[in-house]
């Protein structure tokens, strides 16, 4: 019987010497052993630190992360072996490793290194090459948990074993199963060591630590699996891919992992399993999205924060599952490297004649979209990594969502989603002039269509393709709302809208299932939602398709009745996507033949046109509650009329071309109404309780205590009194009383109104704390530093006159003083805090020496030695232009050679006024709580200028004009304010004021706040601030002290012209401000009615909240608290206001 003979190779190298000895000894026993000792040459500078044996050769790893290959048999010379050029290794290769022939995986290798990575390599011979090129192939490469000192590799089973050091710790790690089987403290890598793993089950682990030889010898793992995690943070999107196997997962812990959930076809099981972990990202992933490749191999596109963007090839493995290599990087990075990939889309360019696009098959093309509001397309292939195809700029809101749509037999356009709420459609150029010659060329995209879909953020978007060149666009929003819009070639002809789809944002969404009906023309889709609200909920709607003149169009989308239940609670708390998946969940739907389910009908193509049609999983019905109709329901659904209000040039270029009529659908809890309805902007909805019985009595003002007396200018007394019980305006919010309404179901019955006393006057919910007034709110004073009160109107256009009479401050001769009065014109933003021309949102009139103030610069303007004393009357008169006028400049469109005069008639062109407020509760009255606007950086650094020549000052170092870069610098052309005391002209104290109109006015940035937004109270307010002690009495008129000049009060008994003052044009004389007032109470009931009005088409042109005859026909519906009774259903009390007292 012959002897079993073994063979034992052994590499021996000199440090700093160029070549090693392979010794091969073969032999039964060492007595007998042959021994041979063959010389290879290293390669220049490769110092060895690993060696292995794999398919009859030795292969080699240095310190420099190198590999080379020697066959023995062919001599001392290195062989000539191509490594795959993904294979990048940044430090020392500590082990090579051969994968065990039981593997069925043969000539495989395991590569560790201190760079904190193992890869798994393929030795092959190219069959294309005559010469027999050897090839090293990466199958995969992946980072551990663990390391960087990685510092070997093994085999026990069906399991692959690695360990190695994490700083002062040794680590023994499971590979294939993902977990920890060692786990020691021994002070680092730098010491002796020697490390076994019996095929039998333990470890053993054997160190030098302080002098002294320690054995660590363990049988089970450190610690027992209870239940198997995933990502350490929230997880931002999903994608399945397209073989239907894996589902991939991404996180803010900038980690991507790869589930399986069993083969296709067969149920699906309990939990998913993990197949690997994919950590190259260094910030989180923001979107993921699969394809297959011409080979049958899996692509996984990965975006996410630092513009990261990796190409991951996904291969299976035999014995060993998935095997993934970074195939790609982008490394066309802005210069600080600090965007944040919002989204993608890549499309596979398998068939250029069908896309007319591609030049090569295996082509990827790629648009991405980056948190710079830019968007970028790249073409890719393996061999030549990204190309550059071209960019585009949208407006200053952010890009959410990005599309390719491909049409087969037109141009091929690209979609985005905003935070702004529009889909915008891009045009990628000429797909004729992408000449072989103009490879470097790089297209500009530009948006050609808008569409206004959403009130907000549009947070989830997914396409289906219908007929040749058409679209079907679904897409959810953060307010709450689901839409549907139609493409057609390059118009938006049709859209549906479902404003309450959910009780929260709607973050994910998925076409999943579509059919079609040959004799009706007609096609069923439907798609699944998932929001904020943890439910899952699927929609189903009907398309009826025309062929006009030879050309596929959908003529109308309507919304369907509901079948089975169509919603499901997640456990995913704060659901950020949805992916939809083939899978055998459902029948197919009864009133579709199975024949015609799977024919794909040219017309109505499916989604995936080389895939098993989408199934549904369940019957799709609208909302369970569909059905319940109210019994006041109104009659059949009429066309809606757009707001009867001109629209500013920015408003009509935000919102794009005009579309066609578009529909939209009802509410989920109203009835099945269809309706037709124009893209305007509507205040945000909130869903609230219904009002208690005391709701509907008049608001009532603050409480009044006495506080002190002073004696007037006349010996009158003035009685002072403290108010409380009020809701300040403070924090950044702003209050308005409200009250509720029968009239006003569709708005919750909540409206605006006013307290006692109905006149102009001091606004008490708009003055500082620790300040003191009357019930008529005329007198206003304090004992603190200064403080300012505003009056209750406010002037946005036109020539406005009121007065304000010393009560208490700069004495006559020979008296003593007792404090300080300052009076002139704030917007809302001026602070309460402080006197009048303290910022720049303020101008005021100071009583020492008559001086004018702004920006807290003091500016001599009375004739030397004159102050405002006891008794003395200001007359201040304020002209601004008209709110035509004034909207060119804040928009950029305003041109001084053009616009030389401001001749337009006043509302000419009236912005949309949009008021987001909420109602709420403070002790026992009822206000409307909103979002207040809130000073811009440039106007506070005003107050501080930086020096001239400042690097970084930028545009703000301009002054400001009426044509500033900045629009909240720019100022308003023909706008003055004029001073009078005690009847006689002082001159012109300011001119060219600050601009107030959005933009020029932001609101305070938080959730809820919309910017660009009028509420119809932004102008300047007449003010008054005191200061410990002073005292003061303001007129709103009509009845004035001093009538201004040119005005009905004005005889000529009265002077009140100067020498240097021209007379008042015919026409525009100064009115009194409390004109405005009549004229603000009428804009509030108009814009109240249009609120309501447009409320209820929203709803379908029907009253959805029944609350309205409970709360007028069922005394019962309340207790005597005012509680709801049993016949009210509480959907949740509103907000309870609290102020800090001060």
């Amino acid at each position: 019987m012959p002897k079993k003979t073994h063979t034992l190779l052994v590499l021996a190298t000199i440090l700093g010497s160029t070549e090693a000895s392979v010794i091969t000894i073969r032999s039964g026993s060492l007595e007998e052993a042959d021994v041979l000792v063959q010389a290879i040459d290293l390669p220049s500078a490769f110092v060895v630190t690993s060696a292995g044996w794999v398919g009859g050769m030795v292969v080699l790893g240095s310190r420099n992360g190198k590999i080379a290959a020697y066959n023995p048999d062919a001599g001392r010379e290195e062989q000539v072996v191509a490594v795959d050029g993904n294979f990048k290794c940044h430090d020392a290769i500590t082990s090579v490793t051969r994968v065990p022939e039981d593997f069925e995986a043969p000539s495989q290798f395991v590569v560790t290194a201190r760079d904190g990575t193992y890869a798994i390599i393929l030795l092959c011979v190219d069959p294309l090459d005559e010469d027999g090129l050897v090839l090293f192939k990466l199958v995969h490469q992946t980072s551990l948990p663990f390391g960087p000192m990685i510092e070997g590799a093994s085999f026990r089973g069906a399991s692959l074993i690695l360990y190695g050091f994490r700083s002062k710790t040794f680590i023994v790690w499971d590979e294939t199963e993902q977990l920890e089987l060692c786990r020691v403290d021994c002070g680092g890598v730098h010491r002796s060591y020697v490390y076994y793993l019996p095929k039998s089950g333990g470890t053993y682990f054997a160190y030098t630590k302080a002098s002294k030889l320690h054995i660590h010898e363990q049988y089970r793992p450190s610690h027992e699996l209870l239940k198997a995690g995933g990502h350490g943070r929230e997880i931002k999107c999903c994608a399945v891919s397209a073989n239907q196997r894996f589902i991939a997962t991404a996180a803010e812990d900038t980690n991507i992992r790869i589930w399986g959930y069993g083969d296709h076809g067969e149920a699906l099981p309990d939990k998913l399993q993990c197949y690997g972990t994919l950590r190259k990202h260094t910030a989180g992933v923001q979107h993921l999205q699969w394809t297959i490749t011409p080979d049958g191999s899996n692509y996984l596109f990965s975006g996410g924060g630092c513009e990261e963007f990796h190409v991951w090839e996904i291969l299976e493995i035999p014995g060993f599952g998935l095997g993934t290599v970074c195939e790609a990087t982008l490394d066309d990075l802005s210069e600080d490297r600090d965007l944040r990939i919002m989204g993608f889309h890549v499309n596979a360019m398998s068939n250029p004649i069908e896309v007319n696009m591609a030049k090569t098959e295996s082509m990827y093309l790629i648009v991405i979209a980056f948190s710079d509001s830019t968007i970028r397309a790249y073409w890719y292939t393996k061999s030549e990594g990204f190309k550059k195809f071209g960019y585009g700029r949208y407006t200053s809101s952010c890009i959410t969502q990005i599309k390719l749509l491909i049409s087969p037999e037109g141009e091929s356009k690209i979609l985005t989603a905003s935070t702004d709420g529009h889909l915008a459609l891009w045009s990628m150029g000429d797909d004729s002039e992408a000449d072989v010659d103009d490879d470097d060329e790089v297209v500009e995209f530009s948006v050609t269509k808008r569409i206004k879909v959403h009130q907000s953020a549009i947070l989830s978007l997914d396409t289906l393709p219908i007929g040749p060149d058409g679209f079907l666009i679904a897409t959810g929003g953060d307010d709450n709302a689901v839409s549907l819009t139609y493409l057609s070639t390059d118009k938006f002809t049709l859209r549906l809208t479902v404003p309450s789809a959910h009780a929260a944002a709607v973050s994910g969404l998925s076409f999943i299932a579509h059919s079609h009906d040959s004799e009706d023309k007609t096609g069923i889709f439907r798609f699944c939602t998932v929001g904020g609200d943890q439910k899952v909920k699927n929609w189903e709607f009907k398309a009826v398709v025309e062929l006009d003149q030879g050309e596929f169009k959908v003529r109308e989308l309507i919304w369907q009745e509901p079948g089975v239940g169509d919603k499901t609670t997640t456990n995913v708390p704060d659901a950020a996507g949805l992916a939809g998946f083939d899978a055998p969940m459902g029948d197919a739907p009864q009133d579709v033949p199975a024949s015609e389910e799977t024919s794909l009908p040219s017309s109505i193509p499916q989604k995936r046109v080389l895939e098993d049609d989408h199934l549904p999983t369940v019957s799709s019905p609208l909302n369970p509650d569909f059905n319940k109709t109210p019994k006041d329901e109104a009659p059949a659904a009429k066309e809606r009329a757009a707001r009867a209000k001109k629209e500013s040039f920015k408003k009509r270029e935000a919102k794009g071309p005009a579309a066609p009529e578009v529909k939209a659908s009802p509410e989920p809890t109203g009835p099945a109404k269809q309706r037709k309805t124009s893209d305007v902007l509507a205040p945000l909805r909130y869903k609230l309780a219904p009002p208690r019985l005391a709701d509907f009595e008049p608001p009532q003002g603050p409480v009044f205590t006495p506080s002190h007396t002073i004696k007037g200018p006349d010996g009158a007394p003035i009685q002072f009194y403290e108010a409380s019980d009020y809701a300040s305006n403070k924090k950044n919010y702003r209050y308005t009383h409200c009250i509720a309404d029968p009239e006003f179901p569709s708005s919750l019955f909540y409206r605006q109104s006013e307290t006692e006393p109905y006149t102009p006057r001091l606004n008490f919910e708009d003055q500082a704390s620790h300040m003191f007034v009357d019930p008529a709110g005329r007198h206003v004073s304090t004992d603190k530093g200064f403080r300012m009160a505003k009056a209750n109107v406010c002037v946005r256009e036109g020539r406005y006159y009121w007065e304000c009479k010393i009560t208490s401050g700069i004495p006559k001769q020979g008296e003593t003083s007792e404090g300080h009065v300052r009076v002139g014109w704030a917007r809302r933003e001026a602070t309460l805090e402080s006197m009048c021309g303290f910022d720049a949102y303020s101008y005021g009139i100071r009583d020492v020496s008559g001086q004018k103030v702004h920006l807290s610069r003091p500016t001599a303007f009375f004739p030397p030695g004159e102050n405002i004393e006891v008794g003395d009357v200001v007359g201040l008169e304020i002209n601004l232009p008209s709110l035509s006028l004034h909207s060119k400049v804040v928009e950029g469109r305003y041109n001084p050679a053009v616009d030389l005069e401001d001749d337009e008639p006043q509302h000419a062109e009236v912005t949309d006024v949009i008021r987001d407020r909420v109602p709420i509760r403070f002790k026992s009255h009822l206000y409307f709580e909103q979002i207040d606007y809130l000073p811009v950086k440039e106007l506070e650094d005003l107050m501080n200028p930086a020096p001239t020549g400042t690097p970084g000052s930028g545009s703000s170092s301009q002054k400001p004009s009426a044509t500033h870069p900045v629009p909240a610098m720019r100022t308003l052309p023909n706008s003055s304010i004029k001073i009078y005391k005690n009847g006689v002209y002082m001159g012109e104290a300011f001119k060219d004021l600050m601009a107030f109109l959005p933009p020029a006015s932001l609101p305070q940035a938080q959730v809820g706040a919309r910017e660009g937004l009028d509420d119809g109270m932004l102008g300047y307010y007449p003010a008054v601030s005191v200061f410990r002690g002073g005292a003061a009495e303001i007129n709103l008129g009509p009845d004035f002290w001093f009538p201004p000049p040119g005005s009905d009060q004005d005889d000529d008994e009265v002077d009140m012209v100067g020498s240097d003052q021209q007379a008042a044009s015919k026409g525009s004389k100064a009115k009194p401000v409390s004109d405005r007032y009549d004229d603000q109470i009428v804009e509030d009931i108009v814009y109240d009615i249009i609120d309501e009005v447009d409320f209820w088409m929203q709803d379908g042109f029907v009253v959805l909240n029944q609350a309205r005859d409970t709360a007028t026909t069922h005394p019962t519906a309340s207790n005597g608290n005012g509680e709801p009774g049993e016949n009210i259903i509480p959907h949740g009390e509103i907000k309870e206001l609290v102020q800090d007292e001060e």
